[in-house]
Order: structure tokens, then C-alpha cells, then sequence
């Protein structure tokens, strides 16, 4: 459920236990979640993301979740986050004035592990994190330029591959959380998800 508004539609994935909650067990084919935004999402040039997931397999361009591009062809989606050669990706497509942005992760997303990976863009530097620790720094201007498709989380448009594993929960925020910020967030929600601390 979405605190604006926004719920998600499940649409063939299975609720599962977790050790603090549930979790969305998605089969890589169909399964996924749709949510049609009806409350503006308030995201421009300061965003964050942040998704815990479980990824049983992981294909050139398995989406993660995000607003599709316009053009189902593309890889890059308005704003979210996709796999390519096992490195997480997160994109943001902008205006005319201001071109899309991308960023990739040096370290692989693990399989069959619960993982915290969190995305932020402050309008000038895009950052990757994974379970708390920056991964990965780009210095490029980034805005969002929404184009009215829904956020789909598991799954993309056209013949991008969907994410067979579990996503536990996806946040967003209108505001680049600090990397403090970031690896708080981390420990307070890795106990749901049976992670241990950070060393």
C-alpha cells in the first residue's frame, strides 16, 4: 500500500513469510505489480529509491521496477532500476534540456539473497548503494520527465525480461538521502529480511 494513495495491483505473484513481514514471490514470466498513479509522485530532482530483493535469476535487462520508457524498445525507463550482465542499473530519462542518466553498480547483484540496494540523485550526482554502502558515484544533471505509464515492479514493457525471486518492499522518496541517511535505512529494515549487520 502506498501512504498517497497509490496501491499496487498484484498480478500473478504469490504473498510469502518473511521473518518480519511478507514478501511478493514473483515467477519471472508474468508476475508483477502495476500501480496506475493517481497522486502525482512528487519526484523531480531530488529522488531516492530504495528495493529489497531476492533474485532467483537475473537476464540482460531483467527489470527490477520503474515507469517504462515510452518506447518499449528502450532499456532505459523514465526512472527505475533494471539488471544487466548482473550489475543493477538505475536510470532516469529527463527533458529535452536535460538527457537520460544512468548509473551501474561495480558489484553483482548476489542470487538467493535478500539484498538492499538504494538509488539517489540530488539533480547533479547519482549514487548507488548496496546494504547501506555507497557502490558507485556518477556526477551527471538528472531530472524525471513522468510520461503517464504506471510504475510496474517486476516486470517492464514489451519483451524485457520480468524478475523471477521475491521483492520485499520498494520506497520513494522526494528528497537524495544522505549516505548516514541510506545505511540507517539499512539496519533498520535488514532484520525483516534476516540480514546481518554491516562489517
Amino acid at each position: 500500500r502506498s501512504g498517497a494513495g497509490n496501491d499496487g495491483l498484484i498480478e500473478w505473484g504469490v504473498l510469502t513469510n518473511e521473518k518480519g513481514g511478507a514478501a511478493l514471490e514473483l515467477d519471472g514470466l508474468d508476475g508483477h505489480v502495476r500501480v496506475d498513479i493517481k497522486t502525482p509522485l512528487g519526484l523531480r530532482t531530488n529522488i531516492t529509491t530504495v528495493l529489497w530483493v531476492k533474485a532467483a535469476r537475473l537476464r540482460a535487462n531483467t527489470v527490477l521496477f520503474g515507469i517504462p520508457n515510452a518506447r518499449p524498445d528502450w532499456a532505459t525507463p523514465v526512472f527505475g532500476m533494471y539488471a544487466s550482465g548482473g550489475h543493477v542499473v538505475y536510470g532516469q530519462f529527463g527533458d529535452a534540456k536535460t538527457p537520460k542518466a544512468l548509473i551501474e553498480s561495480r558489484s553483482e547483484l548476489p542470487l538467493n539473497r535478500w539484498t538492499c540496494v538504494a538509488a539517489t540523485s540530488d539533480g547533479e550526482t547519482l549514487r548507488l548503494y548496496i546494504d547501506g554502502k555507497q557502490d558507485a558515484e556518477l556526477r551527471r544533471p538528472a531530472v524525471l520527465a513522468v510520461n503517464g505509464n504506471p510504475l510496474l515492479i517486476g516486470k517492464g514493457l514489451g519483451d524485457k525480461p520480468s524478475l523471477k525471486g521475491r521483492i520485499g518492499e520498494l520506497r520513494l522518496y522526494g528528497r537524495a538521502l544522505t549516505a548516514d541517511d541510506v545505511f540507517a535505512l539499512f539496519e533498520a529494515t535488514r532484520s525483516a529480511y534476516d540480514v546481518e549487520p554491516a562489517v
